[in-house]
This record gives C-alpha cells, structure tokens and sequence, in this order.
C-alpha cells in the first residue's frame, strides 16, 4: 500500500503542477526534464542520512554503499528527506533566470507538494 501510495501522490503532484503551469503561463516541460534527477537526489539523501544514523560511520565499501540505494524496507530519514527536497528545489530554481519567475515556480512547486500529500 505504500507503493501504491507514493505512485497516486506522484501522479497527483504532476497534474497539479501541469495545471498551474499552464494557469500561470510556465513551461511544465522545464519541470518535468529536471524532475528525474530531483527524485534522486532526495531519495539519495533520505537513505544517506538514514544509513548513517543507523549505523553511525559513512559508508566504507561497496555493500554500505548498496545498502543505501536499495529500496528494500523503505529505509529514509526524515531528515534526509527534508535536506534533498530543499536542496533539489534549490538547483531546480536556480536554472530559472527571472526573479519573477523563480517567485511564480516557488508557487507552483509549493502548491503542488502541499496538495499531493492529501493522497499520500
């Protein structure tokens, strides 16, 4: 059920965020290219943190390092979580030259989070 959870409020964001863009005049394809790259960077670092918390050193050899990218188990760390999502919004607003813009995105991106963790 977590799955299918997080697959509804993925879906969710993407509609949501497709109709704002089109509302407030905003290239939905710029979000979407950067969006790959974005889910990883969280999901690295969730599971980054969360390893590290656990077990208390940075990982040394290559099964810590798989360890941190398995999704066996749903292994993140809130913390984690809150640091990728931050720093991915950050690298996505940066590419955005206009101020203007970047204020319309922070919009977008807000708006969108807050209304697909109603499914999730």
């Amino acid at each position: 059920m977590t799955g299918i959870g997080i697959i509804v409020s993925f879906l969710v964001f993407l509609g949501i965020a497709q109709y704002l863009t089109k509302k407030y005049h905003q290239n939905f394809w710029k979000l979407f290219y950067w969006l790959p790259f974005l889910i990883v960077l969280t999901y690295f670092l969730g599971s980054y943190v969360n390893f590290i918390f656990d077990v208390g050193v940075f990982p040394t050899n290559w099964a810590d390092f798989m360890t941190i990218l398995s999704p066996y188990g749903y292994k993140f760390h809130f913390m984690g979580l809150l640091i990728g999502i931050f720093i991915s919004i950050s690298i996505f607003l940066k590419k955005i030259t206009r101020i203007e813009n970047k204020k319309v995105w922070a919009d977008i991106l807000f708006f969108s989070l807050a209304l697909s963790l109603v499914p999730l």
